[in-house]
């Protein structure tokens, strides 16, 4: 019997409607392949309670436990947000492994085609101290980020919504947010975290 898996990993920080359309396309694709959409965050954090915030530089202003609420609120309709430890796709894929997955597709953004071809190397590679060895590992694009396009998910981004914070634009932030309940909580979280009175 096959398990298969559409997997995604990503910051997502914070999520973002971009984000809500590739969770739409993880359910679509795992739905034709009878498989599970599963969606693994980052644990990157350099907020304000952090120890490691410098204000023009924070790029993850979320806590790992406050981006999992945020996420699962965008896009839990969709895919199974995974609480892990893992830190990277190369902890990810050997848990799924070991969890008895025999196929797994990543969805990713075009930009990240490099990363795919290092993973590639990896699989069934008796010298990774982190093995995994899937009958099948495929890359599948959900399509690429257009910031001048005339559709809101296409212009979204996770930098986009920090710059919102900073401008004190909640309205603007408000359009490009993924959370369906939480969305002025996550600002005010972004706000605190970011250091912006």
């Amino acid at each position: 019997m096959k398990n298969i898996a559409v997997l995604s990993f990503g910051r997502l920080n914070p999520p973002t409607i971009g984000h809500v359309k590739m969770a739409k396309f993880m359910l679509q694709k795992a739905t034709k392949l009878n498989g599970q959409a599963l969606l693994y965050l980052s644990h990157s954090y350099d907020g304000k309670d952090s120890g490691k915030f410098k204000s023009e530089k924070c790029k993850n202003p979320l806590s790992y436990d406050k981006k999992l609420q945020f996420v699962r609120d965008a896009v839990d309709q969709y895919v199974t947000v995974v609480e892990s430890d893992a830190l990277t796709m190369y902890d990810v894929l050997p848990e799924l492994y070991e969890q008895g997955y025999n196929e797994v597709y990543i969805i990713g953004g075009d930009d990240r085609q490099d990363d795919w071809e290092r993973i590639q190397k990896y699989n069934g590679n008796k010298s990774n101290p982190k093995y995994f060895e899937f009958d099948k590992l495929e890359n599948l694009s959900a399509g690429a980020r257009d910031e001048s396009s005339n559709d809101p998910t296409e212009q979204a981004s996770a930098s986009l919504l920090r710059q919102c914070v900073k401008d004190l634009d909640y309205d603007r932030f408000e359009q490009f947010a993924g959370t369906e309940s939480l969305t002025e909580e996550m600002y005010d979280e972004l706000l605190y975290q970011m250091d912006i009175d």
